[in-house]
């Protein structure tokens, strides 16, 4: 089995009501290799799924009953948000979101940093629900420790959700030239140099010995995630969105920091990362979906 199957085997097993059950189940389907090597393949798998329920149970004891679907009305400038809010939990501090996942929710050296990619569609439901007015707690866990977000306020969620609302007209009249994964490349790659994320390739910045721009040295990783090297595929090369879109980077690369930020800046700023030591010796090298 490869990284992205054994990510969804160790997803079903975390959807589950008993892991130790859908396992059998999986063993049962012939969906695990025979023998010797699906039984540790499956122990593998359990293992990990019972570690991250483990580091779940404070959340789910502190938030215990299961919300059904919340309806969402949200006008903001003209512009009507409808829809329904999901799989969220509820206790006496609130709501919460919880996302369980069976691999590594953070990456970097001594895994300081958090898996913004994993953040994408969670972020999204945190703003709609801060923005109708119901401060959600969202925490994302995994095999090697917990990223959480804090309420906004009614008024930060209002404010992002107006700028998604102007990139979608804007993205009607042509294709945004941002690519999720590189926006993402490019922002951290500013907030590890302690500068404004919304500074853009044509901002006056100091630059670097008199080589590279902070920006400029931001962009060139962006680059690297774009185009992908010898040994990993590129963002590009995976979207049929991008190749209709864009023939290379060049071609995203002056407004890609305007609409990084405007899409992802806040996601980059608020997510916390809680991590202990003994956790980080259990990190799972395993990638996501689309990783």
């Amino acid at each position: 089995l490869d990284g992205l199957s054994r990510y969804k085997l160790g997803h079903q097993l975390l959807q589950a009501d008993s892991a130790e059950a859908a396992l059998q189940d999986l063993q049962a389907q012939g969906v695990l290799p025979m023998a010797a090597v699906g039984r540790q393949i499956g122990h593998d798998l359990l293992h990990k799924a019972l570690a991250v329920r483990e580091r779940a149970a404070p959340w789910l004891a502190q938030y215990p009953d299961t919300l059904p679907p919340q309806v969402l009305d949200v006008v903001v400038d003209g512009w009507t948000v409808h829809g329904d809010l999901r799989e969220l939990r509820q206790g006496p501090k609130g709501w919460l979101q919880l996302s369980l996942q069976p691999g590594a929710v953070t990456h970097g050296k001594g895994n300081a940093l958090p898996r913004w990619d994993k953040w994408v569609n969670l972020w999204v439901v945190h703003v709609l629900a801060c923005a109708s007015s119901q401060p959600v707690r969202s925490v994302l866990v995994g095999i090697d420790g917990e990223t959480t977000l804090a309420p906004l306020s009614q008024a930060q969620a209002l404010d992002q959700l107006r700028h998604w609302l102007q990139a979608y007209a804007q993205a009607w009249q042509r294709p945004l030239p941002v690519a999720l994964r590189c926006a993402l490349a490019y922002l951290e790659a500013m907030k590890n140099t302690h500068l404004p994320a919304q500074a853009t390739s044509h901002s006056p910045q100091q630059a670097l010995d008199g080589e590279e721009s902070w920006t400029e040295l931001a962009l060139r990783q962006a680059q690297d995630v774009f185009d992908g090297s010898f040994a990993t595929e590129g963002e590009w090369a995976r979207s049929p969105y991008l190749q209709r879109s864009f023939e290379s980077f060049e071609d995203i690369a002056p407004d890609l920091p305007k609409w990084a930020h405007k899409l992802y800046g806040g996601l980059m700023t608020q997510v916390q990362l809680t991590l202990t030591p003994e956790s980080a010796q259990e990190s799972d090298s395993q990638p996501g979906p689309g990783a």
